[in-house]
């Protein structure tokens, strides 16, 4: 009998294949597990179409945090904060800022993806690292400035 496996079987074979098994085998385990259904035209056809549905979300699951990345390193964002005499922020910028005005910007980002050891006070241009997903590290730049 021929069948469509449902499910990986280790040893066996892998999702949406289809192999030639005895009767007994298909139908007093495969079929009742649910391991597997008897391969008629049209379940090849919905099975073989499921496996290639997953193949090309997980190719653009691995490509995502890759082309988020190249967008992050064009991005340049401007902040203007009260300060004190010395030049020191009051509230200072913040990861949840950043990652906040990045998001208005159309960017998936969360504020622990920013990498950024304190807040930053004084007026400038800085360098922030944003980890997109593991391993896969972009760049933006801050500029802030003081307002009178």
């Amino acid at each position: 009998m021929k069948v469509v496996l449902i499910q990986h079987i280790q040893g066996y074979g892998r999702r949406g294949e289809v192999k030639e098994v005895k009767d007994g085998y298909a139908l007093n385990h495969l079929i009742p597990k649910k391991l597997a259904v008897q391969a008629t035209v049209k379940n090849v056809q919905k099975y073989s179409k499921l496996v290639e549905k997953e193949k090309v979300q997980k190719q653009t699951m691995q490509e995502q945090p890759t082309v988020l990345a190249k967008k992050l390193r064009g991005i340049s964002l401007d902040f203007s904060e009260k300060a004190d005499e010395n030049g020191n922020f009051f509230a200072g910028v913040t990861k949840d800022k950043i990652a906040k005005a990045l998001v208005k910007k159309g960017l998936a980002v969360k504020s622990k993806q920013v990498k950024l050891e304190e807040a930053i006070k004084k007026e400038g241009s800085y360098n922030v690292q944003v980890e997109v997903s593991s391993g896969v590290i972009s760049e933006i730049k801050v500029l802030t400035k003081v307002i009178v």
